[in-house]
C-alpha cells in the first residue's frame, strides 16, 4: 500500500513530546494532492498554506536567498562537497531573521 507511511502507529514527533505539529507550505501540487492532505489529517497537523505567488511570506526563500548570495555567488564550484560544507556551516551558524505569523525572530 502506497500511503502506509504515514500510518497514525508511526508518529516519531509524539515521542519528543511536541504536542502539535504546525505544517507551512507553499502552493506546490504535491502538497494539495489528496495522499498528502490524508496524511496532514491521519496525523493531525495543522497545515498553514501560503498564498499563491508569495514566496516572500515563506521564510525560507530568505534563508536560500541569503545562503547563494554570501556562499555560491558568482563563484566557478569545481568541487561540490567542500561547498556544500560550506553552505552547512554557514546555515547552522546564522539567524536569520523574519517574520510569520505575527512572530519575529530574535
Amino acid at each position: 500500500m502506497r500511503t502506509r507511511w504515514f500510518s497514525p502507529k508511526r508518529q516519531p514527533f509524539r515521542r519528543y513530546g511536541y504536542p502539535k505539529i504546525l505544517l507551512l507550505w507553499d502552493g506546490a501540487g504535491w502538497h494539495r494532492g489528496s495522499v498528502a492532505q490524508q496524511a496532514v489529517a491521519v496525523l493531525g497537523i495543522e497545515a498553514v498554506h501560503f498564498p499563491p505567488y508569495s514566496p516572500q511570506l515563506n521564510p525560507q526563500e530568505h534563508v536560500w536567498k541569503q545562503g547563494r548570495a554570501t556562499v555560491t555567488h558568482n563563484r566557478f564550484i569545481p568541487k561540490i562537497e567542500p561547498v556544500t560544507k560550506e553552505l552547512v556551516d554557514y546555515l547552522n551558524t546564522t539567524v536569520f531573521p523574519y517574520t510569520l505569523l505575527h512572530f519575529r525572530s530574535n
